[in-house]
């Protein structure tokens, strides 16, 4: 939840793949009341104007520089 905050608040990308859309991830249990902001900022992440924002607030560097990478845990 706080890299969520920190990239929302910075207007920066996140390309993430997960098991289900945002507001399936954390329905229930402790913290799923907070999570629900962080599902709100996800979801305005992927508008086509907050795309076009984080674009003019440096989207140049990923266009130039971007080197993907992948974390899993599919190890078995």
């Amino acid at each position: 939840m706080t890299l969520v905050d920190v990239l929302y608040e910075n207007r920066r990308l996140l390309l993430v793949t997960a098991a289900g859309r945002p507001d399936e991830l954390y329905p229930v249990g402790e913290g799923a009341f907070e999570f629900q902001r962080t599902v709100s900022r996800l979801m305005e992440m992927q508008s086509s104007a907050w795309l076009e924002a984080a674009d003019s607030a440096g989207g140049e560097l990923l266009r130039r520089d971007f080197a993907p990478f992948a974390l899993t845990s599919d190890l078995n």
